[in-house]
């Protein structure tokens, strides 16, 4: 007596098992069970075949002491024929046999009533002649094999006869498959496992759906497939991802091409630079050589050239103060020049450009200030020439007189303050000291009294 697997188990229960799935004995599981593609009736017709195979040999087609190994001499190699393990096997039962055990479930019988049919119908028999034998003996053989062929028919024909009404009974009940495209794919994954589906995800590169979105299904919504089958889930990754080009320096128009080609969009922020010429790209945000998602935005700024700043009047101011406003309003500082003037030595006298222009940021301003004048030498000149010298080097001539005993030194400069070749500013003051010979009194003369 022998027992019979057919193969058919729940998880948890099985040599092969993953949670919620329909799997089987690994000694019996069809090549597309093994390797996790839908089942159908076909699967059971496979499993069938291997009862029958192991009825006929006493071993089934595929072992050994790991359930993985079995699975893949399932799925690649074939099985050896049972009429080479057992000569009795006639050779049209062992071409029925072979059939149910094809690897590919359209090579197989389609059906129960088509394996039944084939069992009923087998080939005939193609064996070698016996050797001679005695006229009764042969009669006895042939009725021994009759007897023995009936059965095997028998036998055969109540497995088929049981595995059909097994697989009337235990195969799913078709489910419609819900429609998940462009949903998330956890939300699509939930919605189907729900209605007795088994899932897998496959990722693809799409600019046209949104990441993580359903883009394709199979089966297709609102088509029917078994309860447990799996339904496959295309699910979009987005458009893919790419560097962004190196483009600070180039014209707007250059770089915007290339970060087009690059698959990005892209926004334009106008910005003031002292070392980018204007209508050039300072720089990228993100910066350029990152890897970001086709279709996201990169900020292009582009320079306006150097900033515009309003020129400080700085007239009046000494040259110091006049440098460090400048500084403070972004400008700086350009050529000095010195020009006589009344205003105290040093002072900003003129500046270019002018007080209230606008200009770019960083640019020179020119400066013109007051030059200091030495005072002339003018002692030892006579009050005329001191006088006419001092004035036309722009001072004012301030006259003190000084008794002198000299003659020589009378109306001659004999001091002046400042002293000779001391700096000051035009239209300040010189004093000169003049030397002045005292008149004798007259001595009055004796009078005669009368």
């Amino acid at each position: 007596m022998r027992v019979a697997d057919f193969g058919i188990a729940r998880a948890g229960t099985s040599d092969i098992t993953e949670t919620g799935s329909v799997m089987g004995t690994a000694q019996y599981l069809s090549p597309e069970q093994a390797q996790g593609r839908p089942v159908d009736a076909r699967s059971d017709l496979y499993s069938i075949g291997i009862v029958l195979y192991e009825l006929l040999t006493g071993r089934v087609p595929f072992d050994a002491e790991a359930p993985v190994t079995v699975a893949l001499m399932q799925v690649s190699e074939p099985p050896v024929p049972p009429d080479e393990l057992n000569p009795a096997v006639p050779a049209g039962v062992a071409a029925v046999v072979m059939r149910a055990l094809e690897k590919e479930p359209g090579r197989r019988f389609q059906s129960a009533d088509e394996f039944s049919a084939a069992l009923t119908t087998p080939q005939e028999e193609i064996l070698p002649p016996p050797p001679p034998a005695p006229v009764e003996e042969v009669l006895e053989e042939e009725d021994r094999r009759s007897r023995r062929w009936w059965l095997w028919l028998l036998i055969l024909l109540a497995l088929a006869a049981i595995a059909f009404g097994l697989y009337q009974l235990l195969r799913p009940e078709p489910l419609t498959v819900p429609n998940v495209i462009g949903r998330e794919s956890s939300t699509a994954a939930q919605i189907l496992q729900n209605r007795g589906f088994e899932v897998d995800i496959v990722s693809v590169v799409n600019p046209d759906v949104p990441r993580d979105r359903v883009a394709a299904q199979d089966p297709r919504p609102n088509t029917e497939a078994p309860e447990g089958s799996a339904v496959t889930i295309t699910v979009s990754s987005g458009p893919g991802e790419a560097v962004v080009p190196r483009v600070v320096g180039m014209p707007r128009d250059d770089a915007e091409r290339q970060l087009r080609e690059a698959g990005f969009e892209i926004e334009v922020e106008r910005v003031f630079s002292d070392d980018v010429p204007s209508g050039r790209v300072v720089e990228t945000s993100p910066p350029e050589g990152t890897t970001i998602e086709r279709g996201s935005t990169v900020t292009l700024q582009v320079s306006r050239g150097p900033e515009q700043v309003e020129v400080p009047d700085v007239s009046g101011a000494s040259e110091g103060n006049a440098r460090s406003e400048l500084e403070g309003a972004g400008l700086r500082a350009g050529e000095v020049t010195e020009e006589e003037s009344a205003e105290e030595p040093g002072t900003v006298i003129e500046q270019s450009p002018a007080a209230g222009e606008r200009v770019d940021r960083g640019s020179a301003v020119d400066l013109t200030v007051a030059a200091p004048t030495a005072v002339p030498d003018v002692v030892d000149l006579t009050e005329e020439e001191a006088r006419a010298e001092l004035e036309d080097a722009g001072f004012e001539v301030r006259v003190v007189e000084e008794d002198v005993t000299d003659p020589e030194q009378d109306g001659i400069v004999i001091e002046q303050n400042p002293p000779a070749d001391e700096e000051r500013r035009q239209g300040s003051r010189v004093t000169i000291v003049v030397g002045r010979v005292a008149e004798a009194t007259p001595t009055p003369s004796p009078t005669t009294e009368p």
